[in-house]
C-alpha cells in the first residue's frame, strides 16, 4: 500500500495573520503595544514580520517582537531620518510553535519625534 496518502505528512503551508490592533500612536519617548493571535498550530519553518511604521525620524525607533512562549526578537530601525520603516523582516524561530498570542512593541527612544504603527502581522511557513 505505498499509495496511501494518509501516511505522508501534510505539506508545509504559508499562513499570514495581520493584527487588528492598528493603527497605534507611537508617542514621543514612549511606546506602542499591539497583539495578534495565530490560530493555526504548527512548527514554524520560516518566519517574517510584516510591518509599516510612519515616523518623523525613524532612527528613534526600536521594536521587540514577542512569541507566545516569551521569546523576544529585537530590531533597531536604520540610522537615518527616513519617515517610513517597513518590512518584511525575517527572523529565526528555532522550530517554535506558531499558535498563540504574539505581540509587537515599538519604542521611541529620543525626544522630538513621533509616529504611528500603521500595520503589522506575521507571515509564517508552518508544518502542521
Amino acid at each position: 500500500g505505498g499509495s496511501d496518502s494518509d501516511s505522508s505528512p501534510p505539506q508545509p503551508e504559508w499562513i499570514e495573520v495581520m493584527s487588528p490592533e492598528v493603527p497605534k500612536e507611537i508617542p514621543d519617548e514612549n511606546q506602542a503595544f499591539s497583539q495578534l493571535t495565530v490560530q493555526p498550530a504548527g512548527t514554524i519553518l520560516e518566519a517574517y514580520l510584516e510591518f509599516q511604521i510612519e515616523h518623523t525620524c525613524r532612527l528613534d525607533l526600536w521594536m521587540e517582537l514577542r512569541h507566545p512562549d516569551g521569546t523576544t526578537w529585537e530590531q533597531a530601525a536604520p540610522a537615518d531620518c527616513a519617515q517610513v520603516w517597513e518590512g518584511p523582516m525575517g527572523f529565526e524561530t528555532g522550530g517554535k510553535r506558531s499558535n498563540g498570542v504574539w505581540s509587537l512593541t515599538v519604542m521611541d527612544r529620543f525626544d522630538g519625534d513621533q509616529g504611528v504603527l500603521r500595520a503589522w502581522g506575521l507571515r509564517l511557513r508552518i508544518q502542521r
